[in-house]
């Protein structure tokens, strides 16, 4: 993640993630002087309205964990694709066999 993110990036997480990733942002992504806000992911336009021009990163969990919560990963890539940020997927709860967010995304935000 660190060479992802810099001193003074913002990055939007879901307000129902797992308790791990905010303990993640909090305790260490923020040591790094990186900031962060949460959104409900499962609403675009809450997203939207969490996106900063300092954001480069838009971090969903879906389902997520513990609420199983869904996020329209298309919708939101298409968001952080807009706001030049890059779109992080948790898919832990569904594995990739079930869900492939590369696939869900449009073509033009798909960056290796």
């Amino acid at each position: 993640m660190r060479t992802l993110l810099s001193p003074g990036d913002h990055v939007v997480i879901p307000n129902d993630a797992y308790g791990g990733t905010f303990r993640l942002f909090a305790k260490v992504v923020a040591r790094w002087g990186v900031e962060w806000s949460v959104a409900d992911t499962s609403d675009p336009a809450a997203v939207r309205a969490a996106i900063t021009p300092k954001t480069k990163a838009v971090w969903v969990e879906t389902p997520s964990n513990p609420l199983l919560g869904i996020t329209d990963i298309a919708a939101v890539a298409q968001i952080a694709r807009d706001a030049g940020a890059r779109l992080v997927v948790d898919n832990t709860f569904a594995t990739p066999y079930l869900q492939q967010p590369l696939r869900s995304a449009p073509t033009s935000s798909c960056t290796p």
